[in-house]
């Protein structure tokens, strides 16, 4: 079955379950649940479903608000709402017509079986037969007719979910940076310490005395240096490892598979390599000086929740902003 037509299936059906208004706007919302796009939405509904929380409209519209709501979306909902609408207007006329003659299929079986059954002729036999035989194609013509109009349908579903992928995607993005944002990475991070079966570690770089660098250099030479810090960041890591823009001048870095060993070295890689990078301003190429980053490294425990994870990696680096920067500490 076609995936976009799937979620079709299940959103719908647990709206009418819960009791959830079928707008274009709440339509968006169970769409993204069902299909699993987005994990911060479906925890939230999961925790208000296991608080036993009425799902109210006034709820829904903060659901639709916080999670789906985003650039362009105003027009892909439009788009999504004629989708909708066109998808309605033909599975009602397709099943009006298929009920019509199904119907008149039902009907006729019925009059033929009693007219047989009172001593019937051979032409009676083979006249009976041959309408059958009609009524039988009519009615799979009926039926091949509304699985097109589905296909159809759906085609408009799949670019609609292509659409809606990209627009994820360009949500998912630091303008500034290029790299995946804060929304991305909590995320990403909330589904990898879900499933996890193995080591997961995590970093967390922050540039020193940053906000001193834009004061003296100015915030376009600090947004070029943001941009750069996140390059070489991504030159330090490789494989699966993911760089994201935590916030700020604050990024983060995504290990999978990784103990916390091979996160520490992995961090003092990257500190090493800032102390000895002498940075110059690409206009006039005028030597800015050494920036240097503190690290904190914390590698998942068994149990544990992102936030926690979060909370023990962001005190490894403050620790190591504490006692002198241009560190690198672990969480413990």
């Amino acid at each position: 079955m076609n995936e976009s037509h799937q979620y079709l299936r299940l959103a719908l059906p647990l709206m009418t379950k819960l009791s959830v208004p079928a707008t274009p706007e709440n339509y968006m919302v169970w769409y993204r649940y069902v299909s699993g796009q987005d994990t911060s939405l479906s925890e939230a509904i999961d925790a208000l479903a296991k608080d036993g929380a009425p799902l109210s409209s006034e709820k829904n519209e903060e659901l639709y608000r916080t999670f789906c709501r985003n650039e362009g979306d105003e027009e892909l909902l439009e788009e999504m709402k004629g989708s909708l609408e066109r998808i309605s207007e033909a599975l009602a006329a397709e099943l009006t017509v298929l009920s019509g003659q199904a119907t008149e299929y039902e009907s006729l079986a019925s009059s033929t079986i009693r007219r047989l059954s009172d001593n019937p002729s051979a032409a009676d036999i083979r006249d009976a037969a041959e309408q059958i035989i009609n009524a039988t194609k009519t009615l799979g013509e009926c039926g091949r007719s509304l699985r097109l109009r589905l296909d159809e349908t759906t085609e408009s579903f799949d670019t609609l979910k292509k659409k809606f992928v990209q627009a994820k995607k360009e949500s998912s993005m630091d303008f500034l940076t290029g790299v995946p944002n804060r929304r991305c990475f909590d995320e990403t991070l909330t589904s990898m310490v879900r499933g996890a079966s193995g080591s997961l570690s995590i970093l967390l770089v922050d540039i020193d005395r940053f906000k001193d660098f834009n004061d003296r250099h100015g915030h376009l030479i600090g947004d070029h240096v943001l941009r750069l810090v996140a390059k070489m960041i991504k030159k330090n890591v490789k494989g699966k490892d993911i760089v994201y823009r935590f916030g700020g001048e604050e990024f983060a870095v995504i290990l999978p598979d990784t103990v916390l060993d091979g996160a520490l070295s992995v961090a003092e890689n990257i500190r090493h390599y800032f102390s000895k990078k002498s940075l110059r301003a690409v206009a006039d190429t005028k030597d800015l000086g050494v920036l240097t980053v503190s690290i904190g490294v914390a590698c998942h425990c068994e149990g544990e929740s992102k936030n926690d994870l979060l909370v023990r990696a962001d005190r490894a680096l403050y620790h190591a902003k504490n006692v002198g920067r241009n560190r690198v500490t672990s969480a413990v």
